[in-house]
């Protein structure tokens, strides 16, 4: 026989030669579907762990790229998790192509999630929520889609959505605060006090005592409605366990206090709170209320002054200081900057309906430009920031 006739000892060494290149294209055990199970969890260690995150990308490439060539679902998903990941190594993209639309709707929807929150790491929301919106119609892992997608689409400013997917997550998960504090959030965001006061008594009621700081945001809210009784109730049994906790919402205990008419005590607070965070322009204008009600206009003068430079975009600065320059008899200053304190209210008005159309119209990328032009031009370039990276994400290269 041939075998017979070869050196054993060079069988041996053929062997050894071998069976590692044979196990390199063949890994023992490992079908297409395992190997995609390796590069998820790969990827999932991206995000559990980001800061060993060069490391497991990786390895998150190295096991998706041999899964390229493989038709369907499979090589298609590899793909998805490749153009995910390499920005955060700089590999090339140029390597894995976008599968067709007809296979990202085979794609499995846990993938669909982990990819998107991969996307939505690397700063790419644009196809961050459009993944998320095809998991959204699969209808499978229904709560942690529509955590996702709240996620995502709080950052593109899509309000309506959000709030649309809380209100889905509640009744999917009753016992759950998170998507009544989402939508505290949004509704504080936009100044809705009886809204956020409904919402944040409900994530109260499903959240451990021991959070003291949603009851903190309570209380802050009740003060902005004025509901007195209530907000006292809440701070002094908040007091009673946790002390340390009132000292840190100065300004929410000051506010409560001018309420209450303890002048006196709330000015001792805002001059504390000055003293340790100098530029909080709150503060400063209720200081500068206070020196008016005492007949100090030029300390009240100064005060609004400098909110104006901390605070270009602040209408109640305007408001306020020209208030105090009538009083000190200098009418013409006062003119000024109460004309100052119409336009700005006029323009936050159109940013609220330019809002509500953004909320409205999520692929609008030429709302949310104009959106931060128009935050731009009232001097808050961190909102005009936001809206341009929403309008580059809806679909914007500009």
């Amino acid at each position: 026989m041939l075998f017979n006739r070869i050196p054993v000892i060079h069988l041996l060494i053929a062997m050894l030669i071998l069976i590692p290149c044979v196990l390199t294209f063949y890994p023992a055990g490992q079908t297409a579907e395992s190997q995609l199970l390796r590069v998820r969890e790969e990827a999932q260690r991206i995000v559990d762990a980001p800061e060993r995150r060069s490391v497991f990308t990786e390895r998150c490439i190295a096991k998706a790229t041999p899964l390229f060539d493989t038709e369907g679902r499979i090589g298609s998903t590899a793909m998805l998790y490749y153009i995910a990941v390499a920005p955060i190594v700089g590999a090339d993209l140029s390597i894995a192509s976008i599968p067709p639309a007809s296979e990202v709707f085979l794609i499995e929807t846990l993938d669909l999630l982990l990819i998107s929150e991969l996307l939505f790491y690397t700063d790419r929301l644009g196809p961050a929520e459009q993944l998320v919106g095809v998991a959204l119609d699969g209808g499978e892992l229904r709560a942690a889609t529509l955590e996702l997608a709240i996620k995502i689409r709080t950052e593109l400013g899509s309000d309506a959505d959000v709030m649309q997917h809380t209100e889905e997550w509640a009744q999917l998960d009753p016992g759950n605060p998170k998507p009544y504090r989402i939508q505290a959030m949004v509704h504080r965001n936009h100044a809705r006090w009886d809204n956020f006061i409904v919402s944040a008594e409900r994530a109260v009621e499903l959240t451990p005592p021991t959070d003291w700081m949603l009851q903190v945001e309570l209380v802050d809210g009740y003060t902005h409605l004025g509901r007195i009784d209530a907000a006292r109730r809440e701070l002094d049994r908040i007091r009673e366990a946790r002390p340390d906790l009132i000292e840190i919402a100065p300004v929410m205990h000051a506010r409560l206090l001018l309420q209450e008419g303890d002048h006196d005590l709330a000015e001792d607070i805002i001059d504390r709170c000055l003293v340790d965070y100098g530029d909080d322009t709150e503060a400063m204008l209720m200081k500068g209320k206070l020196r008016i009600a005492k007949g100090d206009y030029a300390a009240a003068i100064a005060l609004f002054e400098k909110v104006k430079l901390i605070d270009p975009a602040d209408e109640q600065a305007y408001y306020q200081l020209g208030q105090a320059y009538a009083r000190s008899g200098n009418k013409e200053a006062g003119q000024k900057s109460l004309d100052q304190h119409r336009r700005l209210l006029d323009a936050k008005i159109a940013l609220y309906s330019l809002e509500q159309k953004a909320a409205r119209e999520p692929r609008n990328a030429a709302v949310r430009r104009e959106l931060a032009a128009a935050y731009s031009r009232i001097g808050l370039p961190q909102l005009a920031e936001f809206w341009m990276r929403a309008a580059r994400a809806s679909g914007d290269g500009a």
